[in-house]
Parts: C-alpha cells; sequence; structure tokens
C-alpha cells in the first residue's frame, strides 16, 4: 500500500506490531488486547504509539489516514452496541473490527485488513455487514489468498483474503457493485502486487 508520508497509520489489532515496519515515515497507533504482546511492540518501534485495550470497549480519540489489520477470525463476541450484532448482542470479531475501523477512519481514507475468505460472500449471514458497509464505504479490492499463506507461523491451510475499503465522503453515495476480484492464491506475493496495481 502507498502512503504519503505524515499519513496517520492504525492496527486495531496489532500484536507485537507486525504491520508497523511497513509503514516507516507515518504516524503510527497500535490497540492490543495482550499485555505482552502490546509491550514488545512498545519495544520494537518506540517512536509508535502502542495502547493496550479491547476492540470492543475501544473509543477512537482520533481519526487515521489508514487502518490495517489482522483481527482475530471467526469469534462471537458479546457487543450489544454495535450495529451489526444480531438479537442477543453478539457479532462476529470481523465485524466488530469493521465496525470500530468505520468509528476511527477519517473522510476518504483506506481500511486494509485479512479475513477469512468467506467473509461477506453469503448475503444472509453477512447482510449486515454488507449493508454497514454500503452505507461506509466503497468496495475497492479483494485478494484471494494462497491457503498456506500463514504456514510460516502454524497456520497450514486456511482461505484468507485481503479486502481493501475507502470510506465515503459526505453526500457520496456507494454504488452497488462487486469489489475487484483478484485470485492470488495460485500466484506469488510478487504477482499478487502486480495484479493490484
Amino acid at each position: 500500500l502507498q502512503v504519503e508520508p505524515g499519513t496517520s497509520v492504525a492496527d486495531l489489532t496489532c500484536g507485537a506490531g507486525a504491520f508497523i515496519n511497513h509503514f516507516g515515515g507515518t504516524k503510527f497507533y497500535g490497540l492490543e488486547i495482550d499485555t505482552d504482546a502490546a509491550d514488545v511492540a512498545r519495544y520494537l518501534y518506540p517512536e509508535s504509539e502502542i495502547e493496550t485495550g479491547d476492540i470492543r470497549g475501544w473509543t477512537p480519540q482520533a481519526k487515521f489516514g489508514m487502518i490495517v489489520g489482522n483481527p482475530p477470525f471467526a469469534l462471537r463476541w458479546s457487543v450489544p452496541n454495535c450495529p451489526l450484532a444480531n438479537d442477543v448482542g453478539e457479532a462476529a470479531s470481523e465485524d466488530v473490527f469493521l465496525w470500530k475501523a468505520a468509528q476511527s477512519l477519517s473522510i476518504g481514507g483506506t481500511l486494509c485488513f485479512i479475513a477469512p475468505a468467506s467473509w461477506l460472500n453469503d448475503d444472509i449471514v453477512n447482510a449486515k455487514a454488507l449493508a454497514f458497509i454500503a452505507e461506509k464505504f466503497v468496495r475497492v479490492s479483494e485478494v484471494l489468498l494462497p491457503h498456506d499463506a500463514f504456514k510460516a507461523v502454524g497456520v497450514e491451510n486456511f482461505s484468507t483474503k485481503i479486502i481493501l475499503l475507502r470510506s465515503l465522503a459526505p453526500g457520496e453515495k456507494s454504488a452497488p457493485s462487486s469489489p475487484v476480484t483478484i485470485d492470488g492464491r495460485a500466484l506469488s506475493f510478487e504477482q499478487i502486487l502486480s495484479e493490484w496495481r
């Protein structure tokens, strides 16, 4: 991703800061629930602002030009105030990440994160998330990743994708269209980047 110098970037589930390295010249903010992981991120990236906290109860204090992340997958979280929650106040972890990112993204800002390949593919199961996206974002693109994309960290076979959204400007309407989808499952990361540009 191309980021203008000085752009504020956030990862709302930053772990030990895996994405921070890729955003030199930016103001980087990270939020992490795990105290040990947040301490590692603070140690490795002292120029970044790393906060220990739970995204479910976090209230944004700033707006960011870009938000990136690899949020937890397929968890059911109790978040009764989330507009994407079901009748008993539970929402998928991906939906909570989307909701919190929408609250903290500046106008025209970019949201880029990793999600299960199946997320947003079912008009019934993902109805609230799809409606929320249509109201607040333009779906720019999705990149299907190789099934073994996370093999180096112990995940041998899990279908994931990168989702790229842009927040709408006031008065801008999201066109009901599908994002550009790149099937990167059989491509190298260099080929995926070439296709994406």
